[in-house]
C-alpha cells in the first residue's frame, strides 16, 4: 500500500461523517460488517497482498471506538440536565456580548444544582436584568437556569456544535 495514512484518514472522515449523521441502530450494521471483515482477512495466510481492507476496516473499528468513548464520558453525563431547570455557579471564561437585548458568555461551571462539575456552558441572559454588568473571569451564579443540548430536526443531539467543547446552553436569571 502505498499512501496508508490518506487511505486511514478518508475512511475516518467517511465513519466521522456517518456516526454524526445517522441514528444508532444504522450505524450498527457497518460497524459489524467491518469488524466481521478485519477479521476475516487478519485469519487469512496472504492477508499481506490486501493489506488495504484491514487498514480500513480498523480505521473505521477505532473510529466507533473514539466516538462512543467521547460519548459515554462527556455527552452522557450531561443528558441528564437537558430541558431541566437547575442552579449553575461558575467562572466566566468568554468575553460577555451583547446580541438582541442579550447578554451572551461561556461559563465554566463547577456546579450544576448540587452536583460537583467541570462543563463548559452557553449562557444567555436578558441584558436588563444586570445591574452590574459581569466581567471575563469573574465568578457568577444563576439561578433556576433553564438548560439544554441543541438537538437537529431529528431529535438527535447536534454533534457540530460539541467540537468547541460547549455541550450545555443555559438561559436564566442572574443572581
Amino acid at each position: 500500500m502505498k499512501r496508508p495514512m490518506l487511505v486511514i484518514g478518508i475512511a475516518t472522515a467517511v465513519s466521522c461523517a456517518l456516526l454524526v449523521s445517522l441514528k444508532r441502530g444504522v450505524v450498527a450494521l457497518p460497524i459489524f460488517s467491518a469488524l466481521a471483515l478485519f477479521f476475516f482477512f487478519i485469519t487469512k495466510k496472504d492477508w499481506k497482498k490486501h493489506v488495504i481492507i484491514p487498514t480500513v476496516c480498523f480505521a473505521i473499528l477505532l473510529t466507533f471506538i473514539s466516538f462512543t468513548s467521547y460519548n459515554k464520558i462527556k455527552i452522557a453525563p450531561l443528558t441528564q440536565y437537558d430541558n431541566t431547570q437547575q442552579d449553575i455557579c461558575g467562572k466566566i471564561i468568554t468575553t460577555p456580548k451583547i446580541k438582541s437585548n442579550y447578554l451572551i458568555f461561556t461559563i465554566k461551571a463547577d456546579k450544576i444544582d448540587t452536583h460537583n462539575t467541570n462543563t463548559q456552558i452557553n449562557v444567555s441572559i436578558p441584558y436588563d436584568k444586570f445591574k452590574i454588568i459581569p466581567k471575563l473571569y469573574d465568578y457568577i451564579s444563576i439561578g433556576d437556569a433553564t438548560l439544554r443540548i441543541d438537538k437537529n430536526e431529528d431529535y438527535t443531539y447536534d454533534f457540530y456544535g460539541f467540537s468547541d467543547g460547549v455541550i450545555l446552553n443555559a438561559t436564566g436569571d442572574y443572581s
